[in-house]
């Protein structure tokens, strides 16, 4: 069917009027699925875009931010079902209508599909900052803005996991870091400052900012399907609303919210704040493989898991409960590079990172720092267990609490104390020595052992 019969029948009405005109759904269907082979209709390139906004009207076409839909319940009954051969991105320009309507996604991308969903950043806030704590992983100093001019308590109601700072003009336009803390008063201590272009950025005094959320989404299943070759589903700037049954592994999350993401598959997700401060829910349950790049993650000790493992780039922002590895939990831990931050351990209710049970591994992979205090203990090693980190080099962990690196005994009690190895003897010092990281560096050489529990900690990197 050619354009001028489409646009004879009315062409900006065409998707509003999918179910109520049999007829031209009829016709639509012969021109966007030309290979009767084709296992699902093929989504037609010429739309690129559709819009939601809670003021819209489902009676609308959907395809400019004039007149868009109303609800994610119609979007879903138009998208669903459909092959994407071509890119469409979907805009949510303010938060989801109500009644609420979890959205569930059952598409299929396949070569140079890709679909985005767009949320759109709701600003709450703005402000001019006063003073700008630069982020110093060597001096163990955290990132943290203040704006005087504000009352007291001002970015206390905005560290609840859900908001940014975003700086709204001037050289470093689009610059945002999450918020973690306030300090009730007139400064919030913040994660990562990521640019525009996703490399590492930075606040300066007199920045001009504003404190934003993404739309508030409900979104109840996610399981966009990809080929060989399809780039997958991205969602941006998303408050989600309810824990995400997620079930795809080429997607990816970026600057989005929410208290937990559950499933075989949960996507990549980047500069999120993932999970929630108060650790009421799931920060991240899978049976895949879980990616944190950049952002916060609020781990839930006892409840955060997954049947694969975790990846974390070297500029997260950890805190809560502390991370458990274990047959049951993540059953590895990997922190990776990212824009050399350096993955940061702060607060910790518990050891940052407990190791237990044979063939569950945490590997630092000497590409980015590990730092952070506050902590209970850095690092616990159980029975069995090999660990790896940095050495010899400026990427050497600095995580500190109470105690930082803890063997777990033959007796099952906790202890600081393992044996250094002679690399020319081939032998194990005779007694336990004190280890923490100054000393796993010196007096261990970046090799300590408990031979006696099959625990080891070895330093990866230069100087071994």
């Amino acid at each position: 069917m050619g354009t001028g019969k489409l646009e004879a029948m009315g062409r900006p009405n065409i998707l509003a009027r999918f179910k109520r005109d049999e007829a031209l759904l009829a016709l639509l269907e012969s021109e966007i699925k030309p290979n009767p082979g084709a296992l699902r209709p093929i989504w037609p390139s010429a739309i690129g875009a559709v819009y939601v906004s809670n003021v819209g009207s489902d009676d609308n076409d959907g395809l400019s931010p004039a007149f868009p839909w109303r609800t994610t319940q119609h979007l879903q009954s138009v998208v669903n079902g459909y092959e994407f051969r071509s890119m469409l991105d979907i805009h949510e320009m303010t938060d989801e209508a109500t009644p609420v309507y979890p959205l569930s996604l059952n598409i299929l991308t396949t070569g140079a599909g890709q679909v985005n969903l767009h949320g759109t950043p709701q600003v709450e806030a703005a402000g001019t900052f006063t003073a700008v704590q630069a982020m110093v992983p060597a001096s163990q100093t955290r990132f943290v803005v203040t704006d005087s001019s504000k009352p007291s308590g001002f970015f206390d109601p905005f560290a609840d996991g859900t908001h940014w700072v975003v700086v709204s003009a001037g050289p470093r336009l689009g610059n945002q870091a999450p918020i973690v803390l306030s300090d009730g008063v007139h400064s919030a201590t913040l994660g990562p400052c990521i640019a525009p272009d996703g490399t590492q950025g930075t606040f300066h005094v007199g920045d001009a900012y504003q404190v934003v959320r993404g739309s508030k989404l409900t979104l109840g299943t996610f399981n966009p399907q990809s080929t060989t070759g399809g780039v997958g589903t991205q969602l941006f700037d998303f408050d989600f609303q309810a824990a995400v049954w997620a079930d795809e592994a080429d997607s990816a999350a970026i600057r989005c919210s929410g208290a937990s993401w559950v499933g075989p598959q949960t996507p990549a997700m980047i500069n999120c704040l993932v999970g929630t401060p108060d650790l009421a829910a799931t920060a991240i349950g899978t049976d895949g493989l879980a990616q944190v790049s950049s952002g916060v993650y609020w781990s839930v000790r006892g409840a955060d898991f997954a049947g694969a493992g975790l990846i974390l780039s070297s500029d997260v922002y950890v805190t809560g409960a502390g991370i458990v590895i274990s047959p049951s939990r993540f059953t590895f831990c990997a922190v990776v590079g990212g824009n050399g931050a350096g993955a940061q351990f702060q607060d910790m209710q518990n050891v940052a990172i407990s190791i237990q049970g044979t063939d569950n591994d945490f590997t630092q992979a000497g590409l980015g720092l590990l730092w952070g205090n506050g902590n209970i203990g850095a690092l616990q090693i159980a029975l069995g267990v090999t660990a790896s980190v940095p050495s010899g080099n400026s990427s050497a962990p600095t995580v500190t609490g109470f105690l930082e690196i803890v063997f777990i005994q033959p007796t099952g009690s906790a202890a600081s104390l393992a044996r250094t190895f002679n690399t020319s003897t081939g032998q194990y010092s005779a007694g336990l020595v004190d280890i923490n990281w100054a000393a796993f560096a010196s007096t261990f050489g970046s090799h300590a052992h408990l031979p006696e529990s099959g625990s080891n900690l070895v330093g990866i990197g230069g100087g071994i």
